[in-house]
């Protein structure tokens, strides 16, 4: 009796009747080994720890609005507003808020963003009436949470102006904004200061 074998496929790769065959590479890393990755991301230009600074605002907690954590909040009254003298003079394109907060009815609903070059002539460069809105009964954290707004034509500034509008309550006296970010889609060089030194 002739009986004739039949070859098994090479160790390397793996077949089945389902599905192509799928082969298995050592080209990876080693056990043990490292790899770094680089990733060019557009730096936060509203944002304390890479340099921007609070020229004004209507109220005293006015940093709470760039220090990169929906944690904190900025708390004004209806229509009140912060400055800040971004980190690097630029073309913006977007802006990033937030606006989480723990007592969700005074949480922002309606903005201006205002931009200029010598912080003393502004113009328009997003109203956005209902940023943020909810499902009754009450607003949500997801309701909240960041949103990416684009400016329609992008615009240069060195100063930002943010007002903030209205809150999601109608009938609630104040605002809270829990962080602004300003993003350009040219800025990539911006270097975070150092942290401050542990208490």
């Amino acid at each position: 009796m002739n009986t004739q074998m039949t070859a098994r496929p090479a160790d390397d790769v793996t077949t089945s009747s389902r599905r192509p065959p799928r082969v298995r590479s050592s080209m990876g890393p080693r056990m043990g080994a490292t790899t770094s990755l680089e990733f060019a991301l557009a730096p936060n230009l509203a944002s304390e720890a890479n340099g921007a600074e609070v020229v004004s605002g209507s109220t005293g907690n006015a940093s709470a609005l760039f220090d990169d954590t929906e944690a904190s909040s900025w708390s004004t009254n209806p229509r009140g507003n912060v400055v800040v003298e971004l980190a690097k003079a630029a073309t913006i394109s977007s802006v990033q808020v937030s606006a989480y907060t723990t007592s969700r009815f005074e949480g922002l609903k309606d903005f201006t963003l205002q931009t200029s070059q010598d912080g003393q002539v502004w113009s328009n460069a997003l109203v956005e009436k209902g940023a943020f809105g909810y499902q009754t009964p009450r607003p949500t954290a997801p309701d909240l949470h960041y949103r990416t707004f684009e400016l329609a034509q992008p615009v240069s500034a060195r100063f930002v102006r943010f007002y903030a509008d209205a809150p999601q309550g109608e009938t609630k006296t104040k605002v809270q904004t829990a962080e602004l970010q300003v993003f350009s889609s040219s800025v990539t060089d911006v270097t975070p200061l150092p942290p401050p030194p542990p208490d």
